[in-house]
């Protein structure tokens, strides 16, 4: 069976330690020290002790991630994960267990289980590139991908856990119990790892040519049509008065709307505005919301979200899951290339020399 996977890529904007405070500023650490005792803390550890979260309970909604395989490929200091993301129903053909026994067996919700210690749950697929700064995740249709959950994970394991990361310092208190702090020399200091879509630099290049033509600027989001009433936004609620005999399909979960403002931008405007856009949906695999930049002419309004940088993957696969070496060997000649873009934060967009050059990989919808 020939499965497809949706490739994602992220920079990461934030890794190491920072002050405490309004102005907190980055005090130390990077990617690379983080991963070293990430991956240094999950060596010969067993499946369920590789959640930084106690139980279920201190975990919250967003449920537990857990640590199902991994590989580090050292020519490319590069990491690949395998996480498991806990859930306790959805259970269908595309819901997967882990028995208590065997933690390299993963089954498939069948109902032949009943009563026996699994961990039900979906796997969701990273590639880590500390020293380019650079996430990778592949989501399959039998997968989930939820970069915030990995990069909490990340942050708490470290944080709580990971015993060689050299700013981790255990105090003793009086009662006996312990606290643990991180510090740089004598500062406290706390953890920040984050990132965001990442978008190819060469499409910026292009504000100068095109700000000329640009007649208006059009905001869209995606609204849910089951959200309650006080959760509506106040422009919605008037939309909904105004135009009442406007409906929509009785299937229908969602309705795009569309806001347009008469503007010409110049390309300083244009650059600004679509960093704001990047900003707010920076950690979004499938933004709700989306900017674009109309023009005069007949031409093809610009939508920020077509240029994230993004490819596909087909692999043949009967059943089961991916194990991490599996899956990082099959997709590494895809990425490499896009990994190799720089970030977009440091990036003049307005100037013609930072053009770089597509890869083939880069799909703009």
């Amino acid at each position: 069976m020939i499965k497809t996977g949706n490739i994602s890529y992220f920079s990461i904007n934030e890794s190491g330690l920072y002050s405490y405070g309004k102005n907190s500023k980055k005090m130390g650490s990077n990617s690379v020290e983080i991963f070293d005792a990430l991956f240094s803390w999950l060596k010969d550890r067993p499946f369920p002790d590789t959640s930084p979260w106690e139980d279920a309970k201190t975990a919250g909604k967003k449920g537990i991630i857990y640590c199902q395989d991994k590989y580090f490929d050292e020519k490319n200091s590069a990491y690949a994960f395998v996480l498991w993301k806990s859930e306790i129903k959805g259970k269908d053909k595309h819901f997967y267990g882990i028995p208590a026994n065997n933690h390299d067996d993963v089954v498939i919700f069948d109902g032949k289980h009943n009563g026996q210690d699994v961990i039900w749950g979906r796997p969701c697929y990273y590639i880590v590139f500390p020293k380019e700064e650079r996430i990778v995740s592949i989501k399959f249709d039998d997968s989930l991908c939820d970069k915030e959950l990995f990069c909490d994970w990340v942050s708490r394991v470290v944080s709580l856990r990971a015993k060689k990361f050299p700013y981790r310092v255990v105090e003793k208190n009086d009662d006996g119990s312990e606290t643990i702090k991180l510090k740089m020399g004598d500062r406290l200091a706390h953890l920040r790892f984050e990132a965001r879509l990442l978008y190819n630099p060469s499409t910026f290049a292009s504000f100068k040519k095109f700000a000329k033509d640009v007649t208006g600027v059009v905001y869209k989001e995606k609204i849910s049509l089951s959200a309650g009433a006080n959760d509506r936004p106040r422009w919605l609620e008037l939309f909904n008065k105004v135009i009442p005999y406007i409906g929509v399909r009785e299937k229908d979960k969602s309705r795009q709307v569309y806001i347009e403002v008469d503007a010409n931008p110049t390309a300083e405007e244009m650059q600004l505005a679509f960093e704001k856009h990047l900003e707010a949906v920076g950690s979004d695999e499938e933004p709700s919301m989306d900017l674009g930049f109309l023009r005069s002419k007949g031409m093809p309004t610009i939508w920020a979200n077509d240029y994230r940088v993004k490819s596909q993957v087909t692999i043949e696969k009967n059943t089961g899951i991916f194990k991490s070496k599996e899956l990082y060997e099959r997709v590494l000649d895809d990425v490499k290339e896009n990994i190799a873009l720089g970030p977009t934060e440091e990036v003049n967009l307005l100037d013609q020399s930072a053009v770089s050059a597509e890869t083939t990989n880069t799909e703009v919808a």
